[in-house]
């Protein structure tokens, strides 16, 4: 794959390493996930919604965490998901994910049925199309911030020269060149969530889920990590599902949806926290 420009994020480096045609479903960290699926889901830019659920339920142990749960995710669209503990805000994001796999429903990436695809191509599908952002970071310890953020190149195979130079770009878009180096052990919990935002944009993904990311922040460092989030969401136009409690968090965002009880309602706009009628669509 030849350096190039994607539509919706300009000049970028390649995230696939280049191979010779001939040896396209050469397996490269990916389980026998195929080179043409990679490209696919790396550089997909048809109209339509990014993620659709349709009737979407989920169980554990018999235990009904989802039921019915309907949503669509515009391409660069902003969406919050708020509601209580426990009524599944976080199980849909890992079906959203690609971790964990509906019971019955239909939930389409960019129109494709991910129940259709295997466990490699859904992996592969968060390597160069969904970033995830979590309310405790979760950066390798023993690894600086750069390296934190090389690792998901590493995982697509870039050169070095290339994950270098997207390293540096991503740190400086997220505010935290001067702590390239730092441990995060060294780091505020601010910097820390900065450069887990540059990580889960490495692989530039056009969709990015948000676990409460200000959950574990006070709420100056917060606020500054919110704008930071919208801003490279627009400017990238990268779509956002953003899982908060946080009423205050969903000025970000175009739409709010409440889940209660396994279901989706609207919940208002941005900013407030009211409940809905149910949201089937």
């Amino acid at each position: 794959m030849k350096r190039g420009r994607w539509p919706e994020f300009g000049p970028i480096p390649a995230i696939l390493p280049p191979r010779r045609k001939k040896r396209a479903r050469r397996v490269c960290g990916f389980g026998g996930c195929s080179y043409a699926f990679i490209y696919r889901m790396a550089g997909n830019t048809k109209d339509g919604p990014v993620l659709e659920a349709e009737d979407l339920s989920k169980s554990y142990a018999h235990v009904p965490i989802l039921d019915g749960v309907s949503l669509r995710v515009e391409r660069a669209e902003r969406v919050a998901l708020m509601g209580p503990s426990g009524s599944g805000k976080t199980t849909f994001l890992n079906l959203a994910g690609g971790i964990d796999t509906p019971d019955s429903g239909s939930l389409r990436f960019e129109g494709r049925e991910m129940s259709e695809m295997s466990s490699d191509e859904r992996a592969a599908l968060r390597r160069t199309a969904v970033g995830t952002v979590f309310q405790f970071f979760h950066l390798l310890p023993t690894m600086t911030a750069s390296e934190n953020v090389e690792v998901p190149l590493r995982l697509l195979g870039m050169d070095r020269a290339e994950r270098k130079r997207r390293v540096r770009e991503l740190l400086e878009e997220t505010g935290v060149t001067h702590r390239a180096e730092a441990l995060p052990s060294e780091m505020s919990g601010g910097e820390m969530q900065r450069v887990a935002l540059a990580r889960s944009l490495a692989p530039a993904p056009r969709l990015l889920l948000a676990d409460e990311p200000t959950g574990n922040l006070d709420s100056a460092t917060g606020q500054r990590i919110l704008d930071l989030i919208e801003s490279v969401c627009r400017h990238h136009g990268t779509a956002l599902l953003m899982v908060t409690h946080n009423p205050d968090a969903t000025r970000i965002c175009h739409r709010v949806l409440h889940m209660r009880d396994g279901r989706v309602a609207e919940a208002g706009t941005p900013g407030s926290a009211k409940g809905g009628a149910e949201h089937r669509a």
